[in-house]
């Protein structure tokens, strides 16, 4: 892994080879959306015609109509994966880092206390890179919970996002310390009685006010009532992390767990994103040049980890 280039390097080139591809990809997903609309609007014409007595079997249209609109929905979902499988990793292994689409694998095995105890809606887009003789893994995730409509209210069940953004985890040489830091919102008893926050056999220790506005709450297991960790300068390091990165991104949850430091950063932007339909060659540069530099925040996150360890190396001795 190095240092991110502040321009486009010799990718830009091998990506634009790729064009013909990429607009292949375009007509398939095209042809394919085309085919699926049509089927919707036949059908909801045809529901039309139902409701006003023209025609019968109104279900099996209505049924016609959610399939031509799920099917163009997902053909452009698809559509989008593939180009991002195409271009990312050539990309990736520019900035000295390796890429994988599906990063589901990866976010199962994180400890169970940096997101909220829901399983993950989706996580895809997974960074993988060696620092030295340091491993970082870096990934996007969203967390979502289905909410039922109150009774008597009109509509369908609504869903509530408990996360969005990144989570990296870096593996370290040594043992770390246990630990966990989350926003402090979350540790309200409401919160904890609801089982979103996994917090058994540790006690919350102080409150720090982090450099984004969000006050973390630091929690150390509770066999210790004197551990030092919680009041160490390491703690108060990683809830600055967010300010001494590039990205827009706030601390969601830190946690130390055996040999590893784990973090979730709430980021609104999709990130890695490259492509659209029949891109021209001015698109793909800027796309290039953004995933440049959306891959260089692994590094400043692997930085800003290396330092939590050697604050923690010292917090240890």
């Amino acid at each position: 892994m190095t240092d991110t280039p502040s321009k486009t390097p010799d990718i830009s080139a091998t990506v634009l080879d790729l064009k013909g591809e990429l607009w292949r990809l375009s007509y398939r997903a095209a042809f394919g959306i085309a085919g699926f609309a049509a089927i919707a609007v036949l059908s909801g014409v045809q529901v039309y015609r139902s409701f006003v007595g023209e025609s019968g079997g109104i279900v099996l249209w209505i049924l016609g109509a959610f399939i031509g609109l799920a099917g163009a929905g997902l053909v452009y979902v698809r559509f989008r994966k593939a180009q991002e499988t195409l271009v990312m990793p050539l990309v990736a292994k520019a900035a000295g880092l390796t890429y994988e689409k599906l990063a589901m694998a990866f976010v199962e095995k994180l400890p169970k206390r940096l997101l909220p105890n829901v399983p993950a809606t989706y996580a895809e887009d997974l960074i993988d890179g060696q620092l030295g003789n340091h491993r970082i893994r870096m990934a996007e995730v969203s967390v979502k919970i289905a909410e039922p409509k109150d009774p008597g209210q009109a509509g369908h069940d609504t869903t509530r996002t408990l996360f969005k953004g990144l989570v990296a985890q870096m593996e370290f040489q040594t043992a770390f310390p246990t630990f966990l830091i989350v926003q402090e919102e979350w540790a309200r008893p409401e919160v904890l009685r609801s089982g979103w926050l996994k917090t058994d056999g540790m006690v919350r220790r102080r409150v720090v006010e982090s450099d984004k506005a969000k006050p973390m709450s630091v929690w150390t297991p509770e066999a210790d009532p004197s551990d030092p960790v919680a009041s160490g300068a390491m703690i108060d390091r990683i809830c600055q992390i967010a300010s001494r990165v590039s990205a827009p991104v706030t601390l969601f949850a830190a946690v130390g767990e055996g040999n590893s430091l784990s973090l979730a950063l709430t980021h609104a932007r999709n990130l890695f994103s490259v492509g659209g339909f029949f891109p021209s060659e001015e698109r793909l540069l800027a796309d290039v040049q953004q995933a440049m530099q959306d891959f260089g925040i692994t590094l400043e996150l692997a930085r800003e980890m290396i330092a939590v360890e050697e604050l923690a190396q010292g917090t240890k001795a």
